[in-house]
């Protein structure tokens, strides 16, 4: 339907111009129901009416029984349960039964969260009463929190879809008890004879966006424009009816349900009435779109259960839930605990929470990710950064362990990448002003030859290996790839030339630490300030590392999209060369000797040749005999080269684009749908291995969410039901990374050499 120009409604709260619109009789006629963008439907046909003898042995009020439990809805995205006082079933419904006011100010409330979404919804519910005489006022339907509320009220002679907003009163408006104002409203004149005795179809949808809403009567209806606060948090409450005072110190400015009222067949969507209307005219969708739905809805459930201070832990046991540290090779962890390591932390689980947002249209995804976002700017220190890990309580936030800022597993970056993400999709500045303080402290602990350390010294000013050494640089757990990265989503953010410089001296860095001798074109995880490889922790040997030689070369692969310099490129070359012609197979160590190439490994401080029988049984009696693997993927150095050289062309998303992107996601959706579990988690049936493992558990921030989101969006895409964007984890043509939920395009297009 197509939405025409009109002028925009003032806070002076007058009536604004509207077009005349008409809702088709198969939406509002017909029985609530479920679907795939309906959020919460409650027709009430079930709900049996309390016996004589019942209601004599409640008669004290306070029984269970008496509560309005049993008008919960049929079905919540959110939690069904209703409250509320003064409902009883009604027999004579619109279709069965429905419900009707016994009390003045009888209403059924529900929670917000996953059933209302505040950004744009349709509300549809049937009334009748004497309320629908002229002269007569009743707040039919609100949506309310702390700061705003979205009404649908039956005035004088008009039936409004009115947007409100809290002031705080002055001296004479807190004596007047005026306490909310009237931002915006759309009124639908109404016929003066209206019949009170019949049921009467009330329709209202609103777009926060496009700023319009409306409201229709027994498909009738009037489109006008709405303004929305900015303001939406809080917690949002759902009223069918209302118990709102009238006069002074009146909550709302309309007045309470009258006696009599009856309401029936409430329906409420995720989608304006126009969207919506056009959904139906597409095809069922596939199986897989609903299956893998479901899953990611039931995933963000758990999230939300187990969200703590908004964060969580690392993973959890399963089915006990119980929060473990690092890989699950600890102990279980007290509730407090906010992790922000391992790549796969509190931040990046919020940023599922954000990609399920701009998917399900869900605004309580945004709450939840937003209490995260909340939760990085209160801790991160005025240098910028921020710890690893940490233990949370009323008034007090400490450093679970040791107070290191490090910049390896992501620490530092996925919080800015959060927080800029956020900050794309709300513009709150608090967002964006972390961010910034987050990059000056990138700029400021690198190190003078250009690397980054394990972490940053505050006291000393200097980056620090694992063991302490001064500004020695760090490949190990992606501190060179997410420093690199965040230089360049800095640089869009700020187009201060100072991140680009810095992105140089780590290419050069990243040259000069490229090995030579038996392991020639490789790198080691650690090094110390003159560039030799160090060790880091006591199984980390300075050694030819199979991952950190795929992570140099990933991160000289992104500077040479981005500067063309035939230097990195050749780098991943000789890198690749020496796989070729040392490595047969798909399978190899994980640590090469660098003066010889022998297969290594390390504990307590101790190499053991695995070429050595003798040395490789030593090394197994440290763990019960299990030997060390040998059988750990060898890293496709081409393939790095290859989309270094012959990239992808980015454009902007079109048709073919969006179904390319479905035909790379949909594989990968359907494993992560058939392997979820009834909490929507992934478990491992033993997690860590044999070694000193905590049991059946999950990651909540594990790689099969983001892929079960990223077919979801592919799909709701292909059928129209999404706009032609990128969004979240996508990026063009490919699978996207977690920088690209910071910044969804153009990653690559950097003024190198101006």
């Amino acid at each position: 339907m197509k939405i025409s120009p009109i002028v925009i409604f003032i806070a002076a709260a007058m009536p604004v111009m509207a077009e005349p619109v008409s809702v088709p009789e198969n939406f509002w006629r017909v029985p609530a129901q479920t679907g795939r963008f309906v959020t919460l439907a409650a027709s009430w046909d079930a709900v049996r009416d309390f016996t004589s003898e019942e209601r004599s042995r409640n008669s004290n009020g306070i029984n269970d029984l008496l509560n309005n439990a049993r008008f919960s809805a049929d079905f919540a995205s959110g939690n069904s349960l209703a409250g509320g006082y003064g409902i009883a079933p009604l027999k004579d419904g619109v279709n069965q039964q429905g419900i009707i006011v016994t009390e003045p100010g009888g209403h059924l409330h529900f929670t917000g969260g996953s059933n209302l979404n505040p950004d744009a919804a349709t509300v549809r519910f049937a009334a009748k009463g004497q309320f629908w005489e002229r002269g007569q006022l009743m707040t039919l339907f609100s949506a309310r929190r702390e700061t705003f509320s979205i009404e649908i009220v039956k005035k004088a002679d008009a039936l409004a879809l009115i947007v409100r907003k809290f002031q705080t009163p002055n001296s004479r408006e807190k004596k007047l008890g005026t306490y909310w104002s009237t931002i915006s409203e759309v009124t639908l004149p109404l016929p003066e004879n209206l019949d009170t005795q019949a049921w009467h179809s009330v329709v209202a949808s609103w777009d926060a966006k496009a700023g319009t809403g409306l409201i229709a009567l027994d498909g009738a209806g009037e489109r006008g424009a709405l303004t929305f606060p900015n303001d939406k948090r809080g917690t949002l409450v759902i009223f069918l009816g209302s118990a709102a005072k009238v006069g002074a110190h009146a909550y709302a400015m309309d007045a309470n349900s009258l006696q009599g009222t009856a309401f029936d067949e409430l329906q409420i969507c995720n989608q304006p009435l126009d969207r919506l209307l056009a959904f139906e005219k597409l095809p069922p969708p596939p199986p897989l779109l609903v299956k893998a739905e479901q899953g990611a809805r039931t995933y963000f459930a758990t999230l939300e259960k187990i969200q703590r201070f908004g964060g969580w832990q690392n993973m959890y046991s399963w089915p006990t839930l119980l929060g473990s540290d690092a890989q699950g090779r600890e102990l279980i962890s007290y509730d407090n605990v906010i992790s922000n390591d391992k790549s796969r932390g509190t931040a990046l689980i919020a940023a599922h929470l954000l990609y399920g947002y701009e998917i399900f249209n869900d605004h309580h995804y945004l709450d939840l990710a937003r209490k995260t976002a909340d939760f990085y700017v209160a801790v991160q220190i005025p240098e910028g950064a921020w710890l690893y890990i940490y233990n949370v309580g009323v008034n007090r936030v400490e450093p679970r362990e040791k107070a290191e800022y490090k910049f390896q597993d992501s620490v530092q970056s996925h919080p800015l990448y959060l927080l800029c993400y956020i900050y794309r999709l709300t513009g709150e500045k608090k967002y964006l002003e972390a961010a910034m303080r987050a990059g000056e402290f990138y700029l400021s602990a690198q190190n003078p030859d250009g690397s980054w350390s394990h972490h940053y010294d505050i006291k000393a000013k200097c980056g620090r290996t694992a063991r302490g050494l001064p500004n020695g640089g760090e490949i190990n757990d992606l501190a060179m790839n997410d420093a690199i990265d965040v230089m360049t989503l800095m640089w869009h953010l700020t187009k201060d030339r100072r991140y680009i410089d810095a992105m140089k001296r780590a290419g050069d860095w990243l040259l000069k630490a490229q090995l030579h001798g038996a392991v020639n074109g490789c790198w080691a995880q650690q090094y110390d300030n003159q560039i030799r490889p160090v060790w880091a922790r006591e199984f980390e040997p300075p050694a030819m590392s199979r991952t950190a030689t795929a992570d140099a070369c990933e991160a000289l692969a992104g500077l040479y999209r981005i500067s063309d310099d035939k230097r990195y490129r050749d780098a991943i070359t000789l890198c690749r060369d020496w796989f070729a012609k040392n490595i047969k197979g798909s399978k190899m160590f994980d640590y090469y000797e660098v003066e010889t190439g022998r297969p290594i490994i390390a504990h307590q401080d101790r190499i053991y040749h695995l070429d050595d029988e003798a040395e490789a049984k030593a090394y197994a009696a440290f763990f019960r005999g299990v030997p060390a693997r040998s059988d750990w993927q060898v890293p496709d150095i081409g393939g790095i080269l290859r989309t270094a050289v012959y990239p992808v062309v980015e454009k902007p998303l079109d048709e073919a684009g969006a179904a390319a992107m479905l035909q790379l996601t949909q594989a990968r959706g359907k494993l992560a749908a058939d392997t979820q579990n009834e909490a929507g988690m992934w478990v491992f049936p033993k997690i860590a291995g044999s070694i000193d493992s905590i049991g059946a558990a999950f990651i909540p921030g594990h790689a099969r969410a983001l892929m079960l989101l990223q077919y979801i969006d592919a799909a709701r895409t292909v059928r129209g039901e999404l706009p032609l964007a990128y969004r979240g984890g996508s990026y063009p043509h490919g699978l996207g990374d977690t920088k690209n939920l910071a910044l969804p395009t153009n990653w690559y297009e950097v003024p190198w050499n101006q």
